[in-house]
């Protein structure tokens, strides 16, 4: 039964909403595909998957080191990242996608429910944040991405989910292409409080956003959770930015 569903949609979507790959131009034929055709997603698939990632800060490594930090995130406080794979193809065309629509390819919710249910695991998360927008920026979008992110590894996992007990307390400047991680971090520093310590304190924690670059916003949650007694914080983005160099 579920099959011809899932036919009939695709059918339908093919015929009455057709949809062009934000990657390659090509036709997407099936509906939990989204925005990008199966061939792109394949390829984001085996890219992710041929790659080697520093267990700590997420980055792609250019050899692996088995299971070794890559040494230059050593200043950043969280435990542990993880994405689905590099900012690239499919899975960068998601992010940019997010940041104006509320939605998620189904395909890409569980490859995210996957990933989280993991990282989750491995480190006894017990409570899920989503990186808070500032008050202003929810209100000119309509919705925070990072929600978005969250929701299939909530789904999944049914770790308690936390919207209210960490928040943005300022309004910061938008991290441009060409930003180094001094600035960044400088951007985002004392942006966020904890609202609810008790909700926080002695607990392991999964903050969830969209895409992580130089790690200044994300190194900016942890140090606030822990300043409110987080046992320890781990982060899940969709995607990990390629940079040369990251530094707190």
């Amino acid at each position: 039964m579920q099959s011809c569903v899932s036919y009939l949609r695709d059918a339908a979507l093919a015929l009455l909403y057709p949809t062009l790959c934000r990657v390659c131009g090509k036709s997407v034929e099936r509906w939990d595909d989204g925005i990008a055709c199966a061939a792109c997603w394949e390829s984001a698939e085996k890219l992710s998957a041929n790659s080697c990632f520093c267990p700590k800060c997420g980055i792609v490594l250019q050899v692996p080191l088995d299971g070794r930090a890559c040494g230059r995130c050593e200043a950043l406080s969280w435990t542990a990242a993880k994405s689905c794979g590099p900012y690239d193809g499919a899975l960068r065309e998601s992010v940019r996608w997010l940041k104006s629509h509320p939605q998620l390819a189904n395909r890409l919710g569980g490859w995210l429910a996957e990933e989280g249910e993991a990282l989750a695991a491995a480190h006894n998360c017990e409570l899920i944040i989503p990186v808070p927008l500032h008050h202003s920026r929810l209100k000119e979008r309509g919705f925070n991405q990072a929600e978005i992110v969250a929701r299939p590894v909530v789904r999944r996992t049914r770790i308690q989910l936390s919207l209210t007990s960490l928040v943005r307390t300022r309004l910061t400047e938008r991290h441009r292409a060409g930003m180094g991680p001094s600035e960044r971090a400088r951007s985002v520093k004392g942006a966020f409080r904890v609202r609810a310590p008790r909700v926080i304190e002695s607990r392991s924690v999964l903050v969830v956003d969209d895409v992580m670059t130089s790690g200044a916003t994300a190194d900016e949650v942890a140090s606030c959770l822990y300043a409110s007694g987080a046992r320890s914080v781990c982060l899940l983005t969709i995607a990990r930015a390629i940079i040369a160099h990251q530094q707190k």
